[in-house]
């Protein structure tokens, strides 16, 4: 849960609209006194700032508006909308060590759409065909999803790769969706259980709609009716990611590779003043409470099995592998190292391995 004093922003952000500089990236710790921070480009939003300066995925940042980062400053970059500059760094194997390097680059966040759609694709393993999907965030658009699907329909795969490791949730009617796309036709057409959602008596009341989550049979046209998944994994796969992810346990053949899940495993709803007080109260209260918001947990979830593999502190993945990102290597590149594997399972062979190990420091 959290309390917000921009509630449209927090309306917008379910939409995929936010102001930003279209880059992902996680901190590491760093340095002799592990008090240094840097930055790992993860991957970039399309369209965006980052992507149109050149900013990709493994890009490494020490330096932010000319000073190094520390574990007390780091967090001032994800609460800026201004222009700022990051000074780019190195791993220097010989010594095994960060360095800084004369490279920088400048971006000014946009008010923009971050399409949660990175990348898909069809491979041919030789005997059947998988389908690849990335996928960031569970917002209201669903177009390049659907675009995504047609894809594998008319392809014809026959398993699929599911790319959820920095995927953090969001709405459930994409994740009905994404659900409804995956699970196997026969289940979908009679609109079967995905998600049962668990809360006390008093909000069961209020949310009994809510209780139940099925399939769409809507959504038929755009599933090819693989026969397994491969889901990859990571500490950001959370929420909504692991509420489909488990929800397609009863019904389909899940692999997980990857990382351990965040264990989200809450239901939650974002309200503001007007969605708790009578009207007539509204308009004496609105003055003075303004545009606050928040989001809070609600409940729990379950599969159609009453089972959450989530709980109590993530879904433990099949296969342990690391993501990697330093090796820089594209999502979507089947010589990354969590597809690589995924391929493999699925039958495909390589002539060469997958690129070699990057340490994080």
């Amino acid at each position: 849960s959290y309390l917000s004093d921009d509630y449209d922003a927090m309306l917008n952000s379910s939409k995929g609209v936010e102001v930003t500089d279209g880059i992902y990236v996680t901190p590491y710790i760093y340095g002799d006194d592990n008090d240094e921070v840097l930055f790992l480009v993860n991957f970039v939003y399309p369209g965006g700032p980052g992507e149109k300066a050149g900013v990709k995925r493994g890009d490494i940042f020490t330096q932010y508006n000319g000073s190094h980062m520390s574990t007390k400053t780091y967090k001032r970059y994800f609460d800026n909308e201004k222009q700022f500059t990051f000074g780019y760094g190195a791993i220097d194997t010989l010594n095994a060590s960060i360095i800084d390097t004369d490279k920088s680059v400048t971006l000014t966040p946009v008010e923009m759409y971050e399409e949660p759609v990175i990348a898909y694709k069809v491979f041919d393993t030789g005997e059947k065909k998988v389908g690849y999907f990335c996928y960031t965030s569970f917002v209201d658009n669903i177009d390049k999803m659907k675009e995504a699907f047609e894809l594998f329909t008319s392809q014809g795969v026959s398993e699929m790769i599911l790319d959820l490791r920095y995927n953090t949730g969001g709405l459930v009617p994409p994740s009905v969706a994404l659900g409804s796309m995956l699970a196997p036709v026969s289940v979908v057409e009679s609109e079967e259980i995905l998600s049962k959602n668990v809360f006390n008596d008093a909000v069961s009341q209020i949310y009994t709609s809510m209780i139940t989550v099925r399939f769409d049979k809507s959504y038929v046209a755009y599933n090819p009716d693989v026969k397994k998944i491969y889901v990859l994994t990571g500490a950001n796969t959370a929420s909504a990611s692991e509420m489909v992810t488990t929800g397609l346990m009863p019904y389909t053949e899940i692999v997980t590779i990857g990382k351990k899940t965040h264990g989200k495993f809450c239901s939650g709803i974002m309200i503001n003043g007007k969605f708790v007080f009578h009207p007539d109260s509204w308009k004496e209260l609105e003055p003075k409470i303004g545009n606050w918001g928040t989001y809070v947990m609600i409940g729990t979830y379950t599969n159609s099995k009453d089972e959450n593999p989530c709980r109590p502190n993530g879904i433990t993945p099949d296969i342990v592998l690391d993501d990697r990102a330093f090796a820089g290597i594209p999502l979507g590149d089947e010589n990354e190292v969590l597809l690589h594997k995924a391929l493999e399972l699925a039958g495909m062979k390589f002539e060469e391995k997958a690129e070699t190990r990057a340490t994080a420091p």
